[in-house]
């Protein structure tokens, strides 16, 4: 038998238009196919009625109010069943749960007055307006003889895998809080809040700037900073508190300060490939109850 071996280039021709003939659609060879993009994350928002169940977190420093002094830096989990706005919240060690069968009613989630051993977040209307995936909140709660108080923020979580880990972002939004110095309490209303993240080196800054106080005395800061927070998942902790007034340094906890420092990335925002908003809470707290403390929401 004799062999006849075609040319190569009459091979590949053949079959480019065998292929053609059979209604196929030639690729360019050794490159396979154009590869199918991940799709975008989607994420319901907070008001949102669907046929859904979202993820809830957060971060919360809370006290107890007959001591003043026993302060936890505690995470919340969570969650939100959107067509009946079911609510669901877990504080910390598992053990003390809210549950609200109908959710968010005027500001209020709850399952019962705190007073009767129950749970009260009441969401800080002022800063959490305008945002659909995070909010910022005080706590009351009655677990046995115990009750507790506390700030904290929370919402849809951002999942771990949808947080970047380059690149940059900086988010602006409001806060509110309140200082007590040696001159007694200041309240902060109407502040600013401005959140550099840097998903590279997985750090995150905070200033909370251009409020006014509502005490008789003289305003005593006009900048709270925290800076230098470590990003893990879809949160971020640690970091230092520091005060200024026209950038001069004010110390207003004294030398036996701690610290409590957290919060969390909610939402997504699919045009930037990246979290749609940040928010946290903030205390540092030390002699004769001298203490700053802030909640934020940024976007």
């Amino acid at each position: 038998m004799k062999i006849i071996t075609l040319p190569r280039v009459l091979i590949s021709g053949t079959a480019l238009a065998l292929l053609t003939a059979c209604g196929g659609t030639p690729t360019n060879p050794g490159t396979g196919p154009d590869p199918v993009p991940d799709p975008v994350p989607q994420y319901e928002t907070l008001s949102s009625t669907a046929d859904a169940t979202s993820v809830l977190g957060g971060t919360l420093v809370r006290r107890t109010v007959a001591t003043n002094v026993d302060r936890q830096l505690l995470t919340t989990t969570g969650e939100l069943v959107h067509n009946t706005g079911k609510t669901t919240i877990t504080f910390g060690n598992g053990y003390d749960v809210l549950i609200d069968p109908d959710g968010v009613d005027n500001n209020l989630i709850t399952d019962g007055p705190y007073f009767e051993g129950n749970a009260e977040v009441r969401i800080t209307k002022k800063v959490s307006e305008g945002y659909d995936y995070a909010y910022s909140y005080f706590l009351w709660q009655k677990v046995g003889d115990i009750t507790y108080a506390g700030i904290g923020v929370g919402g849809i979580v951002t999942q771990a895998q949808h947080v970047p880990t380059a690149g940059q972002a900086t988010y602006t939004g409001k806060a509110r809080g309140s200082y007590q110095g040696a001159d007694g309490y200041h309240g902060i209303g109407n502040a600013t809040s401005g959140v550099d993240v840097d998903f590279g080196s997985g750090t995150v800054d905070v200033a909370i700037t251009g409020f006014s106080t509502n005490a008789s005395n003289p305003q005593l800061i006009d900048t709270i900073a925290v800076t230098g927070m470590n990003i893990s998942g879809n949160a971020f902790t640690g970091g230092t508190i520091s005060t200024t007034m026209n950038g001069a340094a004010v110390d207003i906890t004294g030398p036996n300060t701690n610290t409590y420092i957290g919060g969390n990335f909610f939402g997504y925002d699919g045009a930037n490939s990246r979290p749609d908003e940040v928010a946290g809470v903030a205390e540092a707290h030390g002699d004769n109850n001298r203490r700053v403390q802030v909640t934020y929401i940024a976007d």
